[in-house]
């Protein structure tokens, strides 16, 4: 039998444009096979394409009827069971969705109230709301904001009810349209260090209200506000022997200002992909360097300012060494969850000797599948982390422990549109909170004189 190829999580997670969590839950439900190396988990690619391509026939060759037929059926399903999609639904929904993008315009347009119903039932709105909002793609959303404002269309995203959903109200502007959104911010894992890792909240209703949530502490045999007994224990138990903390996301202001061409305008086919893209390594570099750096003053709260993060000191001044990578190891959080290590690339050199296959360090570091481990937890490399020799310049960290808290998403056209020049300024404003969930380090398991964190920082040398 020849040779098969295996392929990472984050491979399939871009194959098949889904989640890393809704990959894993197709993995644990049977209907994709993994395989371990390691500490990873792999994918046969011939039964990836397998899968792929049985979900994909189920779209061919159907009508819109049909297809709106079939996607009404999954959603109402899962309506009437009271759940979520399973990952399969999750996928075969969105290779209807892919279908009916590949139907003329006209015929797209034909069927937009039926398909706004729809994604209605799949969020669980009960406001106006649609894919696209009934626009070919973002491009042509933006050509209609600046030359059309008074496109029916955009008056879905700019009414009174939706406003008072979205929480846009009297600040102005259209929502952006939830599958627009969804191209913004859904990263590959690829494509940013935080954001796809973490446990992210969307936004809800209201979408840029307070959120609180049970800080995942273990105080007084806690875990999150929730207890755990055995036999009779339940019976003495008292409410008041659970000490709840509470963790907070107040979603803050962000604006990103982006100066385009009206012929890139005009040519609204072409170009969508391309300001998509522009947006999104933008707004992902932006909130890297939040999520990771971040003071909470007016931004999120990153993960090497966390009060629940442990600072390990160093055991030579401007260097990282064995002892350094262990003694972080030694502090963190284990269990299930998004485990990596954040390091700077000038850090190289001092990180290249003490990874798990260093006489392969070319290779390795030149290839998608096999990315660079130490102690079997791959590396991420970023230049949001601050460089060798200062704290925080290599981090041990469970993303799973990381909150992102998304608000409303609006975009408005500058009141200084540059005619003379014959280019437009657009703003997006999205709201995001972000932090840890656990706000202090937690006691170990078993051993109640040492404490563990999702996030280990390496510091100064002591004293």
């Amino acid at each position: 039998m020849p040779d098969q190829k295996y392929i990472t999580i984050a491979e399939v997670t871009e194959r098949l444009n889904l989640t890393t969590r809704a990959v894993n839950n197709l993995i644990r439900s049977g209907e994709l096979q993994g395989f371990q190396f390691g500490a990873e988990i792999r994918i046969r690619s011939d039964l990836l394409e397998e899968f792929v391509s049985q979900s994909q026939i189920k779209g061919r060759g159907m009508s819109i009827q049909e297809i709106e037929k079939r996607a009404n059926e999954i959603l109402k399903r899962a309506e009437r069971e009271q759940r979520d999609l399973t990952p399969s639904e999750d996928f075969e929904f969105r290779n209807l969705e892919a279908s009916l993008k590949k139907l003329s315009r006209r015929e797209r347009l034909n069927g937009f109230e039926t398909r706004a119903e729809l994604d209605d039932i799949k969020h669980g709105r009960s406001f106006i709301s649609n894919d696209s909002g009934g626009f070919a793609n973002f491009g042509e959303f933006l050509f209609s904001v600046v030359n059309n404002p008074r496109d029916s269309r955009l008056s879905r995203l700019q009414g009174e009810k939706r406003s008072q959903k979205m929480g846009v109200g009297s600040l102005g502007g259209f929502a952006v349209p939830d599958q627009f959104r969804l191209e913004i911010f859904a990263l590959g894992l690829s494509e940013g260090i935080v954001r796809p890792r973490a446990t992210v909240f969307e936004a809800g209703y209201p979408s840029d209200g307070r959120l609180d949530l049970p800080s995942l502490d273990r105080s007084k045999g806690a875990y999150g506000g929730i207890v755990i007994t055995h036999g009779k224990e339940a019976l003495d138990f008292q409410e008041i022997s659970a000490l709840l903390r509470l963790t907070s996301f107040q979603p803050q202001q962000m604006s990103a200002f982006a100066i385009v061409t009206n012929d890139l305008l005009a040519n609204w086919g072409a170009g969508s992909d391309y300001m998509i893209n522009l947006l999104r390594l933008s707004i992902s570099g932006t909130e890297d360097d939040d999520f990771i750096k971040g003071n909470g003053v007016n931004r999120s709260l990153g993960i090497i300012n966390s009060p629940g993060a442990i600072i390990v000191n160093r055991a030579t001044v401007n260097q990282i060494g064995y002892t350094d990578v262990t003694g972080l190891f030694k502090r963190v959080r284990l269990g299930s969850g998004n485990l990596v290590w954040l390091a700077n690339q000038l850090s190289i050199d001092q990180l290249a000797p003490l990874a798990d296959n260093p006489a392969n360090m070319s290779a390795i570091l030149q290839s998608s599948v096999a990315p660079m481990s130490i102690l079997g937890v791959p590396v991420l490399w970023s230049e949001e982390i601050p460089t060798l020799g200062n704290r925080g310049d290599l981090v041990l960290a469970n993303m799973l422990y990381f909150g992102i808290k998304d608000g409303s998403l609006r975009i408005d056209l500058s009141k200084g549109r540059l005619f003379s020049e014959d280019r437009s300024c657009f703003r997006l404003i999205w709201h995001v909170d972000a932090h840890s969930l656990v706000d202090k380090p937690m006691v170990m398991n078993g051993n109640p004189s040492e404490t563990i964190s999702p996030f280990v920082i390496l510091g100064d040398p002591q004293g």
